[in-house]
């Protein structure tokens, strides 16, 4: 099975995991992403960051 469709195929199935677990993985998620932003803004490259997120 491809990474990708592994991806889809484990995030929609339900997930045993306490909603508080999930909830902090999606925080922690989020921060990173803004962070890796901020980063690359600070470098000029917004345009490749949001190129990037139309790609994904």
């Amino acid at each position: 099975m491809e990474l990708s469709r592994y991806i889809v195929h484990r995030a929609s199935r339900p997930d045993p995991l306490p909603a508080v677990v999930q909830r902090r993985a999606v925080r922690e998620l989020l921060l990173l992403a803004k962070l890796e932003e901020r980063r690359m803004a600070d470098m000029g490259l917004e345009e490749r960051w949001l190129s990037i997120g139309f790609e994904v």
